[in-house]
């Protein structure tokens, strides 16, 4: 069996937000035949686009996983809606947010699926919590190192380790 390093961003600005990573961190361990092998610090976040909602809980998961992206994203999303999340706007409100960062080197371009996740390079958020535990990884489309995108990154949203 063939596995591959991939690397996953939770978000919670809703109910008890830290609970919120813990359980979505254990479902990925225990219900989707990836193995979580380590995870980042939790940060709060200033929401990102729609600017009226509480602060966001976010982390970053390393996981080992045989499953292909497509299957891995179907996972996720049965995790998200096993947790309560109810479909809303972009950008909104959600109990659990379980977004795809990296798969491995690989890239993936589809109406359903984008990996690397297209807005990874840009958010001070996401890079921040990805750079604790990946920071020597480099990014397969910028081709610089998550560490380096987080320095040169323009987004000055708040971001605070708890």
């Amino acid at each position: 069996m063939h596995y591959v390093t991939a690397y996953l961003l939770t978000g919670s600005n809703i109910g008890c937000k830290l609970i919120n990573l813990i359980e979505a961190a254990e479902l990925i361990d225990d219900t989707t035949h990836c193995i979580v092998t380590e995870t980042s610090s939790v940060y709060r976040t200033a929401p990102w686009g729609y600017k009226n909602q509480p602060a966001f809980f976010n982390q970053a998961l390393k996981i080992r996983t045989s499953l292909p992206p497509y299957i891995l994203l179907k996972r996720m999303k049965a995790i998200e809606k096993k947790m309560g999340r109810k479909p809303n706007e972009k950008w909104r409100a959600r109990l659990i947010d379980i977004d795809i960062l990296l798969y491995g080197n690989e890239k993936v371009s589809a109406n359903d699926l984008i990996i690397p996740h297209p807005g990874l390079h840009v958010r001070k958020f996401a890079l921040s919590c990805l750079s604790e535990i990946a920071g020597n990884v480099k990014h397969p489309v910028h081709a610089q190192t998550i560490s380096k995108l987080a320095q040169n990154c323009t987004d000055h949203s708040l971001v605070i380790k708890l």
